[in-house]
């Protein structure tokens, strides 16, 4: 038994995931990249297996606090925060985004940011419960709920990190057996499955394939300096500051590789910051990687570890195909990585 926990520890150890899934990502795609391409990706995965060393060494030297109080004081004002968020948001747009795909375009950006705490709040709701009467019942009735409120935008990654980031929670905090973990993952793996049909109609064989050839793409037509400087990895930040119109990173790279304006195109996790910095980008890898060891190592010691871990973990993991480039996702990184030096002794 305590082999299958040993093992299952580092299955779950943020750099062992990233590689993982990475190489799967690659494999699977038809596109066969350049070995400049695959060589950035070896650098930028040493790079957060470093900073994911030095994440674990700095938790080793440190006690943490482990209460997180008033957890449900929090996740009932975050909820409700977003669930206005989220029915302003449709009312705005004219419709459900889920059954009117079209519409997600006239989405208010704020709305669906305060929306999606959503997710967070429904977190600290479920590990607020955790040891109360019934709590498995109260726990259920969140995540039905909020499931069926986030399915509703139509994000798709918004519903991955939900999912998957629940299962992490629930591992972590020791919830719920090893067993009902495995079914859950089953559980969300056909749930997001069932959703994609819903609002695709199918599956995008050629999504993958596509994303790799423009990380290559990207890659190619940048020096090992790179090229754009920070307008792609940091695009968002960029754009609070400035007077004038920014592109969204993802735009940037569509129109960096040629593709007609307006289009958002992914380039993996490893595109942006070579388009930014060429081989210097990797070093970002180091910070992802601090903030990923230290928070694998306290994720055990209490529910706010937990849960913000959880979050930039799957954040991470998506990013692999999406890149991290969104305000939202850097605001989640910045958290974990201030929680955790907040609560340092």
């Amino acid at each position: 038994m305590k082999n299958d926990e040993a093992r299952l520890d580092i299955f779950f150890r943020p750099s062992v995931l990233l590689s993982i899934l990475t190489f799967l990502f690659l494999l699977v795609s038809s596109h066969s990249i350049s070995l400049i391409s695959f060589s950035f990706v070896v650098l930028c995965l040493l790079m957060f297996f470093v900073g994911e060393l030095l994440g674990i060494r700095s938790f080793g030297r440190k006690i943490v606090k482990k209460s997180l109080p008033q957890a449900l004081k929090v996740g009932y004002w975050m909820y409700a925060v977003a669930i206005a968020s989220l029915h302003l948001n449709f009312y705005a747009s004219g419709g459900i985004p889920l059954f009117q795909p079209a519409i997600r375009q006239f989405m208010n950006p704020l709305l669906t940011t305060l929306s999606f705490l959503i997710v967070p709040a429904a977190l600290l709701l479920m590990v607020g419960y955790s040891g109360h009467r019934k709590s498995k019942i109260r726990m259920l009735a969140i995540f039905a709920v909020t499931l069926f409120l986030i399915s509703l935008t139509g994000f798709r990654t918004e519903v991955m990190v939900f999912l998957f980031s629940t299962i992490l929670v629930l591992r972590y905090t020791g919830i719920v057996s090893t067993k009902q973990l495995m079914q859950l993952g089953i559980l969300a793996v056909l749930f997001f499955f069932a959703l994609t049909l819903i609002r695709t109609g199918g599956f995008d064989s050629n999504r993958i394939s596509s994303t790799v050839s423009a990380y290559d793409f990207v890659v190619s037509q940048s020096d090992s300096m790179g090229y754009t400087k920070g307008f792609v990895q940091f695009a968002d930040f960029i754009d609070i500051f400035s007077s004038l119109p920014i592109y969204g990173g993802r735009t940037l790279i569509s129109t960096f590789i040629g593709v007609r304006s307006g289009v958002s195109t992914t380039s993996m996790l490893y595109g942006p910051p070579y388009a930014d910095f060429g081989f210097m980008g990797s070093l970002i890898f180091l910070f992802f990687g601090w903030v990923l060891g230290f928070g694998y190592k306290a994720a055990s010691q209490g529910s706010g570890y937990a849960i913000l871990h959880s979050l930039v973990l799957v954040f991470l993991l998506i990013g692999i195909e999406t890149g991290i480039v969104d305000l939202i996702v850097w605001i989640y990184f910045i958290a974990a990585f201030s929680y955790y030096k907040y609560n340092e002794i």
